[in-house]
């Protein structure tokens, strides 16, 4: 099961990031890599990185150069990672996303800043997805499973007192 949810997870994120070109596009994945589930998925996870958080683009903003370089060393799972932990320490962010379980949480986190990521660096995108693959399958694999995997993992917008209402 362990490999089908990373295979999973790849197939997601090349569904989430590679037609994330404007805001509002619909989601289309490619068939021959991708399962109905794979697309569902996806899609929530759209929905629920949409519900854009100022703390995360603020803490973008202040990385961007730093994780662009890293990628481009081929560092950027480390720094990837690195800034998901400072988001997950912010006190604001912490207190934004409590009503959140803490792998909700995190994986919001991580779903927003690869979503900002990728469109403030779109030439990066191949290792933005590369780096958003290994932290969630360091960090949440196992979450992912005992919920039965990607499909069963229930996802929350965040509310728009959360939200500025803007999103990429």
């Amino acid at each position: 099961m362990s490999q089908r949810i990373k295979e999973q997870t790849r197939q997601i994120l090349d569904c989430l990031l590679d037609e994330r070109e404007e805001e509002g596009t619909p989601l289309e994945c490619d068939s021959d890599t991708s399962d109905e589930d794979v697309h569902q998925v996806a899609m929530r996870l759209r929905e629920f990185g949409d519900a854009c958080n100022d703390t995360i683009r603020q803490e973008m903003k202040r990385f961007k150069l730093d994780l662009q370089t890293s990628l481009a060393v081929g560092q950027g799972r480390e720094m990837f990672s690195k800034i998901v932990n400072q988001l997950s320490e912010n006190g604001t962010l912490q207190k934004e996303l409590s009503h959140m379980g803490s792998e909700i949480g995190l994986l919001k986190i991580v779903v927003v800043l690869g979503i900002q990521a990728a469109h403030e660096l779109p030439s990066m995108v191949p290792a933005i997805k590369n780096a958003m693959a290994d932290f969630l399958n360091i960090r949440l694999l196992s979450w992912i499973q005992k919920s039965g995997g990607w499909k069963n993992i229930q996802l929350e917008k965040t509310t728009p007192s959360q939200s500025n209402g803007e999103c990429l």
